[in-house]
């Protein structure tokens, strides 16, 4: 019986296909997933996730997968940052439930809100607020007598790791973003600050526009903004950018860091280029060599030299144990791997 089990271990496992070896040249492990955004329009949500295809592009070049959806997802697990595209629908309790798992285990959630002419009633997300435990509130303020294109950027930026780099920030204009009710043990990230707009003083000095919370209990955080602009193709993330919109960009990478590994946004290049590749295909090359369970040496190929394929080296029926290595475009180790395969002839 136990040989049986063995022999049908040997043959799962001999499954590390060529493919699998070439998708380990392009930088992706097989069995690992990429960190995971959700750009979810759901709940009678005001923005569609058409409008932020800029935002999601950058992402996927960053190497992240990046979902949409209309329907909430029954298992978040794969997420490691969620964005609400303006819901104007609450949430149901099973659904406030999932969200405090989620999380507690440190991801991030990015609330996009707007101002009363273009929400009537901010209470699904207030709702939701104050559900998660968070000290941020959307604010019933209306500034439609105020209506202009021509606000400075906002440059009162507080120190966090999610305003790293950001300098100003652009798609906010005063006259057309809710401001918020921050507390607790919340932080405003971004605040109007002095200046003109339209050729007025600014209105609502001081006024936080973006903040940041834990939701209690939880380890995650919960990023709220006012205006749905901010992270949009048209207003937000405009490229070239300009007015503040730089920023943006930076912002949107700082939501990610904690999920991109061995990357840096300080080392991202803003707004990046339309023709960038995909972080997965700045590895050029892989090398990968064949062990036996004694660790001696079978083989070693590289994919600059031709095919991964392990038929190359002959290799008897056994169980033998592959390191891969991923290099960069200049020749540095990137990420590295041990599988086992099992040869059946």
């Amino acid at each position: 019986m136990n040989l049986q089990w063995l022999w049908g271990l040997s043959v799962a496992l001999a499954v590390l296909s060529v493919s699998n070896l070439e998708a380990l040249a392009q930088g992706v492990a097989p069995a690992r997933r990429p960190p995971g955004v959700l750009l979810y329009a759901g709940h009678g949500a005001l923005k569609p996730p058409a409008d932020y295809t800029k935002l999601q592009s950058f992402y996927e070049t960053l190497g992240l997968l990046v979902d949409t959806a209309t329907s909430w997802p029954d298992n978040l697990s794969s997420y490691r940052l969620i964005i609400l595209l303006v819901p104007k629908e609450t949430f149901s309790s099973d659904q406030v439930r999932a969200l405090r798992r989620w999380l507690r285990r440190g991801q991030y959630l990015l609330v996009l809100g707007e101002y009363k002419e273009f929400i009537q009633d901010q209470t699904a997300i207030n709702v939701l607020l104050a559900d998660l435990g968070v000290g941020i509130r959307l604010k019933d303020n209306s500034n439609a007598d105020w209506d202009n294109d021509t606000c400075e950027p906002l440059r009162d930026i507080a120190e966090h790791p999610l305003t790293r780099g950001v300098r100003e920030a652009g798609g906010l204009d005063p006259s057309r973003t809710a401001t918020l009710e921050v507390f607790g043990t919340a932080t405003a990230l971004v605040r109007i600050q002095g200046g003109r707009c339209g050729g007025q003083p600014m209105r609502l000095v001081g006024e936080p526009v973006c903040a940041v919370g834990k939701p209690r209990p939880g380890r995650g955080q919960v990023v709220v903004c006012g205006d749905s602009n901010f992270l949009d193709d048209r207003f937000g993330l405009s490229d070239p950018a300009s007015d503040g919109m730089q920023g943006n960009w930076r912002f949107a990478c700082n939501l990610v860091q904690p999920f991109l590994p061995r990357r840096s946004c300080d080392r991202v290049p803003l707004p990046p280029s339309a023709s960038a590749p995909a972080s997965g295909a700045t590895t050029r090359v892989a090398q990968l060599r064949v062990f036996d369970l004694n660790g001696r040496l079978m083989g070693a190929l590289s994919n600059a030299d031709g095919s991964l394929a392990l038929d190359r080296f002959g290799l008897p029926n056994g169980v033998y144990l592959i390191v891969v290595v991923a290099l960069d475009a200049d020749g540095a180790p990137r990420r590295q791997w041990l599988h086992k395969a099992v040869v059946l002839r």
